[in-house]
């Protein structure tokens, strides 16, 4: 696994983003934080991120808390906060690769047959970026090409068309990066093993079985009970308190 991030830069984005948020106590709880994490302390360590992240959403926090929960043993909260993560920082590769090591610990093998996962396949790039700065990328382009319409010249419409492929292209990896980090209601199973049912009751029938790791979609909620669906299509119910949210 990675270690957390130290870096002047990582450190100085958190304070300029926590100055927003409660002042100096977040950016002191943050080297804290890296301090129990840097002892041993996993434990105090999580209970630290976990508080900061109430306060200011970052890459950096998630990934951090992430690599304390991975040092506790709790794999599902692990991935959860690193596909939090990706939110954020979604090329970054040290984050990739601790979510690709963590899936090795996971027992479900789950055959992906989501018709978006053929779309993530061809436009492959909208995982470049995060959703904020292709929504920037993509207003650009949208002023810039309106800007040349205005601007009449023949000779700008080799200009006029580029700009219109391109905004085209930021357009579907806008809507593509958004459908997979806040359009979908996903979520990690957190306990070592769970029983998906048929129904949202203990009495229904159990249909298959789920482990610690596994990541899901969250399709429907009664009670105390989400009804989910898999990236292999599987559906059915389990208890809510068994999964975190990413």
């Amino acid at each position: 696994m990675r270690r957390v991030i130290f870096t002047a830069i990582a450190f100085f984005l958190l304070s300029l983003t926590s100055a927003f948020a409660s002042g100096v106590s977040v950016s002191k709880s943050f080297i804290k934080a890296n301090e129990a994490y840097e002892t041993g302390d996993y434990a105090q360590a999580t209970e630290l991120y976990e508080a900061i992240v109430q306060e200011v959403k970052s890459g950096a926090l998630y990934y951090n808390l992430g690599n304390s929960y991975f040092k506790e043993g709790k794999i599902g909260y692990a991935l959860a906060n690193y596909l939090r993560a990706k939110r954020y920082i979604p090329n970054d590769s040290d984050l990739n690769d601790n979510i690709r090591y963590l899936q090795t610990f996971t027992k479900d093998t789950i055959e992906n047959k989501n018709l978006f996962c053929h779309l993530y396949k061809i436009f492959f790039f909208c995982n470049i970026f995060s959703t904020k700065l292709f929504f920037y990328i993509f207003t650009f382009f949208n002023a810039a090409f309106f800007l040349l319409l205005i601007i009449k010249k023949g000779s700008l419409n080799w200009l006029r068309n580029l700009t219109f492929i391109l905004l085209i292209l930021s357009a579907i990896a806008l809507a593509l990066n958004y459908n997979r980090y806040y359009n979908d209601k996903n979520g990690v199973i957190i306990k070592s093993e769970v029983s998906v049912k048929s129904g949202s009751s203990l009495n229904d029938t159990t249909l298959f079985n789920l482990h610690e790791g596994t990541v899901l979609r969250v399709i429907g909620e009664s009670g105390d009970w989400l009804k989910i669906r898999l990236l292999d299509n599987k559906k059915g119910w389990v208890l809510r308190k068994v999964v975190e949210p990413v």
